[in-house]
């Protein structure tokens, strides 16, 4: 029981935490406590990668192992984890290679409990020993592979689509343009078209597989999240969508003018091409979108862009790489800022767009509105590279000060007022990087 409640927590630190205050641990935890303070776990939650482990702690790992409840196998895994008894709720996930004896002896002895298995290295020439291999593996739920070679990487896309397969996750991605395509997606689209258990299409680079989507009758009314990338033609991208259940379809990654306003029930939203056509916003809604990355938005469109978001009762992080916003549409963002913020808006982004010093003060101004200050707040914009004057920073100063766990960035400043607000200039500083000199104000919560 208390190995299930460690396994809900998705921060190492809230498990080291939990861990250490309890007076009686089981032996699993018990090491893994040691195990954190012999190397830093920061990276090996909530999956163990038996790969990256010194040797010197293997030993440690294995007593370890049950308070994980992924362990990941790759090709150079010291064969002594195979000594371990793998408890039963443990879930393998396992990276493949052409021939490697490594990942048949660990199928061997965990193959039921492999679920994850990935396909991403560049001597991953597919041969007949993969077979065996995933013949030992009856119960893999998701499976990607990002290859370079069309013609490699759909002979592993037909041994992972096979019909015993219980798929709910397929990510397909090549890596470079090749002269040759892939070779005759149609079995792989009629395996995809006919899985009911598929919960999650990834298309990357594969315009193939989306024109044999396309080209075929049936659904994909299981999906639940679905990214395409930009150089698939956009009828064939829109008429994959036309095959989704917009009522189930939660996470959405497009780069054409297709639309999208039949998905209503969309939480995640990117779109990393200046592709969306606001006219399709504008009979939808988006009521449970969380996350929205809508890299360019025409000026003349973020009014609309705007009042599409603010259905949302829920938007925590709206980014855009947009590098031009008139006033219209920083007037929009403004009124709809203080309703976000209300519904708990944590960070916002126009870092691209310089602002006017009218623009920014009503940006500025608009943060002052009441939210829930146990949230972080984070804001990002920009001006033409220039120095601010006294109203626009003791206007961001306010904003900030308005309320705690608030962080502004502002880029392409040079020089600000000094003395504006003492008690939190000690909090505002101008640093550097490779984009040039921005101004970072960060207010934390009262101690």
């Amino acid at each position: 029981m208390l190995l299930d409640i460690v396994h809900l927590l998705s921060e190492l630190k809230d498990v080291v935490a939990l861990v250490s205050a309890l007076p009686d641990l089981p032996p699993a935890l018990h090491a893994l406590l040691s195990l954190s303070q012999s190397m830093d776990l920061t990276h090996h939650w909530p999956c163990l990668y038996l790969e990256n482990l010194p040797v010197l702690v293997i030993d440690l790992g294995i007593a370890a192992l049950p308070a994980f409840p992924y362990v990941s196998v790759g090709p150079a895994t010291n064969l002594r984890w195979l000594a371990a008894p793998l408890p039963r709720p443990s879930r393998v996930r396992l990276s493949l290679r052409s021939r490697n004896d490594t990942a048949l002896a660990f199928a061997r002895v965990w193959g039921d409990r492999v679920r994850d298995v990935s396909v991403a290295t560049k001597d991953a020439e597919f041969s007949a020993h993969v077979h065996e291999l995933l013949d030992l593996c009856h119960y893999i739920e998701s499976a990607m592979v990002r290859l370079s070679d069309p013609a490699n990487a759909a002979l592993w896309m037909s041994a992972l689509t096979r019909p015993a397969f219980p798929l709910r996750s397929l990510s397909f991605e090549l890596t470079r343009y090749s002269s040759g395509p892939v070779d005759d997606c149609m079995p792989l689209a009629r395996a995809l078209l006919a899985s009911p258990s598929l919960r999650t299409l990834i298309l990357n680079g594969v315009d193939d597989v989306h024109a044999a989507l396309a080209a075929l009758d049936g659904d994909l009314h299981s999906i639940k999240t679905f990214h395409s990338s930009s150089t698939a033609p956009e009828a064939n991208v829109q008429s994959l969508l036309d095959k989704l259940d917009p009522a189930r379809v939660v996470n959405l990654r497009v780069s054409q003018s297709v639309d999208i306003s039949r998905f209503r029930a969309l939480r995640i939203l990117s779109v990393p091409d200046d592709k969306l056509d606001p006219r399709h916003l504008a009979a939808g809604r988006c009521p449970d979108l969380h996350y929205a990355v809508i890299s360019e938005i025409p000026a003349s469109d973020m009014p609309s862009v705007v009042a599409w978001l603010s259905t949302s009762r829920v938007l925590t992080n709206f980014q855009t790489w947009t590098k031009s916003v008139d006033e219209r549409g920083i007037e929009s963002i403004a009124r709809a800022l203080p309703e976000w913020l209300a519904r708990g808006l944590e960070v916002l982004s126009l870092c691209f767009a310089p602002l006017s010093k009218q623009e920014l003060l009503l940006v500025a101004h608009a943060m002052t509105a009441k939210r829930d200050n146990q949230k972080r707040l984070e804001v990002s914009l920009a001006v033409t590279k220039r120095a601010l004057d006294l109203e626009e920073t003791r206007a961001l100063f306010t904003a900030v000060g308005s309320s705690p766990n608030v962080t502004v960035t502002v880029k392409n400043v040079l020089s600000y007022p000094q003395g504006v607000f003492p008690e939190l200039a000690a909090q505002a500083r101008i640093e550097t990087d490779r984009w040039g000199r921005k101004l970072v104000i960060d207010f934390k919560a009262m101690s």
